[in-house]
């Protein structure tokens, strides 16, 4: 007669509620990340005012304008001052490097910017990664080049700055 020690046995006792038979439930899975929306057919295209953050450039290109006709140029016209051509050049230059810097800034944090600002993430769902590195490097040598262009000098310190800005292993170290 198995069945009476059996059920002796399955009563709880003072051993029973010691040692509990059930395991704590295990915690809620992590919330998944959104999917990010698929590409549309316009990339680089229509995103590159956002990727590159014009509101920034433009406050750059005043700032610059602003240096020049105030501090450097003060006794000159503004007209003379501002509209000098090598000036304009060499504003150009300044933009493009710092526009392939955001553009390389984006690259890089493609994963914080997905969880952190996912409504906002341009690389890798508006602009596929290989284009926006291929715009990195083209805004980035046409910047250089262009204050090459001006004076060796200039474009040695304007290629020390690309190289920052994008992160490269000779320069990130210092």
């Amino acid at each position: 007669m198995l069945p009476a020690p059996v059920a002796a046995r399955a009563r709880p006792g003072p051993v029973a509620d010691l040692c509990p038979r059930t395991v704590p439930p295990m915690p809620p899975p992590p919330p998944k990340l959104p999917v990010p929306a698929p590409l549309p057919a316009e990339g680089l295209g229509t995103a590159l005012p956002t990727l590159v953050r014009w509101p920034n450039l433009l406050i750059m290109l005043l700032c610059l304008a602003l240096v020049r006709a105030g501090l450097l140029l003060p006794e000159q016209p503004l007209r003379t001052a501002l509209l000098a051509p090598r000036f304009g050049l060499l504003v150009l230059a300044a933009l493009l490097v710092a526009a392939a810097g955001y553009i390389i800034n984006d690259y890089y944090d493609v994963k914080i910017d997905a969880i952190n600002r996912p409504d906002r993430l341009v690389v890798g769902r508006l602009v596929h990664r290989r284009k926006a590195m291929l715009a990195h490097l083209l805004l980035s040598g046409a910047g250089v080049g262009l204050a090459g262009w001006l004076h060796p000098v200039l474009g040695m310190v304007t290629l020390g700055t690309a190289l920052w800005l994008s992160g490269s292993p000779m320069v990130s170290d210092w």
